[in-house]
């Protein structure tokens, strides 16, 4: 594909992002006559929210073929157009928008690589479920990771359609990651309040060097790029008590979708009504009707798929159903899904490849073995290294920026800080891998600073009188430009590739085993395949196919 034509492609899907945002943000009431939005990437931000909400709508009724989707974007935008044939103004911002938000998408996208090996082993076979099939009940009997699952999957298949072929699977994911930092940027440019203005700061030098390259797009970065914006959305409500609540639900949905892990972001919300103690009109509007819809549909897709609200929390599911996945014979049962993935994220295969010897397995690693010793060997130090850029960006920040710590502030401070602590040690004690609990901890850490900033003579003297904003975008420029110099070596070194765009199939992989017309049993990962796939052994006994719902049945 031509680098132009290339760039067009992101250019167009992100183009219609924010039209469809911007309708969608007056649909919803988010802005209105007395409030208008000041953040102009907010709106992308909406327009993939209701996309990938239209996306898990849609599957309950139909496939998400090419031609589904494109009729639903070429609809929908068209119709999100003629709302704003007015306001050319606005169109021509999010032209200009849309032309930041594709050059920081296309030096990121091009010629990397999809995750690894997530998106070999379930992410990309899931789409491709979606785009072949409706919802399919008891999918998760073939592939437990099919469980996992993030809307952001719905995202992917929604946009492969004929504007964009499947190249749209991978655009969408790296939009939606170029909104975030450009969000970031204008809230650390325009923010007023310097305690909002750190959070922005922090949160964008972070994803900056943390998750800049596609490749480590999987479900958790993203998802947790989107707490650091909940976070915001709170400490806005609490200071400007503005339409931020609105924006903080719909956020707060979003998340919950997103990855199992960010259910306790329901907290946040929760804690503003107490704090605050707002009028009950607050909770009756546009913004929770649709965030409540949109939670419920996950929660009936989760029970659909899976046989579980909250997979793989057992107390949550069903046996009764013929889907259930319950049995002991199969690799998708909750319990034992629940243990195994326990056992993977507290170093049971860093122990098995050096311990070859060992007679047990991975449902009895935790009872044989001191995991917290072996943890400590081989994931601690990657946790380290993270931690301690991020503690260096912190300490530089609160050094520049003046009257961060807001006495008026210090419980809503302080009971942040005690509920990320929570969570961390949740995250600690059950799966303790950086990336499944990367925004807690970033959270807690940043949260440690504030608690103490006050209290600590360094932190109170203004090193930086007057260019604070000036040190601290210069920082930015720095880190962006190093950013770009190791996205350009890759690009160089690759420029003459057929396609800019990572592969999302493995043709080498072949079949074992084929199970009627519905699935293939591969050797190894399944990428994007023409039939549901897996790549673990099924007992999967039975298909039933009623009113063209496939239900997958354990024998």
């Amino acid at each position: 594909m031509s680098l132009v034509l290339y760039f067009v492609s992101i250019f167009s899907f992100t183009f219609i992002t924010f039209i469809i945002g911007k309708y969608i943000a007056s649909c919803l009431k988010i802005e209105n006559n007395d409030y208008q939005i000041s953040n102009f990437a907010e709106y992308a931000l909406f327009g993939i929210i209701f996309i990938s909400f239209s996306a898990l709508t849609l599957n309950f009724f139909t496939k998400l073929s090419p031609e589904v989707n494109t009729s639903f974007f070429i609809i929908f935008f068209l119709i999100a157009l003629f709302s704003l044939v007015k306001n050319v103004a606005i169109i021509i911002k999010a032209v200009k928008y849309s032309i930041l938000c594709s050059l920081i998408t296309g030096v990121t996208l091009m010629f990397d690589n999809v995750n690894t090996p997530d998106a070999g082993m379930y992410h990309l076979p899931y789409v491709s479920i979606l785009n072949i099939d409706k919802i399919s009940i008891g999918i998760n009997n073939i592939q437990h990771r099919y469980g996992f699952i993030s809307i952001l999957q719905y995202l992917s298949a929604i946009s492969n359609n004929i504007l964009f072929t499947k190249n749209g699977i991978t655009i969408s994911l790296c939009t939606l990651y170029s909104i975030l930092i450009i969000f970031f940027f204008n809230e650390f440019k325009r923010e007023k309040n310097n305690l909002l203005k750190f959070l922005s700061s922090v949160f964008l030098i972070f994803s900056l060097y943390e998750f800049n390259r596609f490749s480590e797009h999987g479900n958790d970065e993203i998802s947790f790029m989107i707490y650091f914006l909940c976070i915001l959305y709170f400490f806005k409500t609490i200071i400007y008590k503005n339409e931020s609540f609105k924006k903080l639900i719909l956020i707060t949905g979003f998340s919950i979708t997103l990855k199992t892990m960010l259910i306790f972001t329901i907290f946040l919300p929760i804690f503003i009504y107490f704090i605050t103690k707002p009028k009950l009109k607050w909770f009756f509007n546009k913004v929770v009707f649709f965030s409540f819809i949109l939670v419920s549909l996950w929660f009936l897709k989760n029970f659909l798929t899976t046989s579980c609200i909250l997979y793989p929390a057992s107390i949550t599911c069903s046996e009764s159903v013929i889907w259930s996945n319950s049995k002991k014979i199969n690799p998708a049962n909750p319990d034992k899904v629940s243990k195994s993935s326990e056992a993977a994220a507290k170093a049971w295969i860093n122990w098995r490849n050096n311990n070859p010897e060992y007679k047990g397995s991975v449902y009895t690693y935790l009872e044989d073995v001191n995991w917290l010793k072996v943890w400590f060997k081989y994931h601690f130090k990657i946790i380290f290294k993270s931690l301690l850029i991020l503690n260096f960006i912190i300490i530089f920040f609160l050094l520049i920026y003046r009257n961060i710590y807001d006495e008026k502030l210090k419980k809503i401070i302080n009971l942040i800080l005690v509920y990320n602590f929570i969570l961390s040690l949740i995250w600690f004690l059950k799966f303790p891998i950086f990336r499944y609990g990367v925004g807690y901890i970033i959270t807690f850490n940043i949260f440690c600073y504030l608690f103490f900033c006050n209290k600590i003579y360094i932190f109170k003297k203004n090193f930086v009188k007057n260019n604070s904003k000036k040190i601290a975008l210069y920082f930015f420029i720095i880190v962006s430009s190093a950013v770009t110099l190791k996205h350009s070596i890759r690009i160089v070194e690759n420029f003459y590739k057929s396609s800019q765009f990572p592969k999302i199939t493995n043709k080498e992989v072949g079949i074992i085993k084929k199970v009627g017309d519905y699935f293939y049993i591969k050797k190894k990962r399944c990428f994007y395949s023409k039939l549901p796939c897996t790549s673990e052994p099924t007992h999967v006994g039975e298909i039933k196919n009623i009113y063209n719902y496939k239900i997958y049945i354990i024998k």
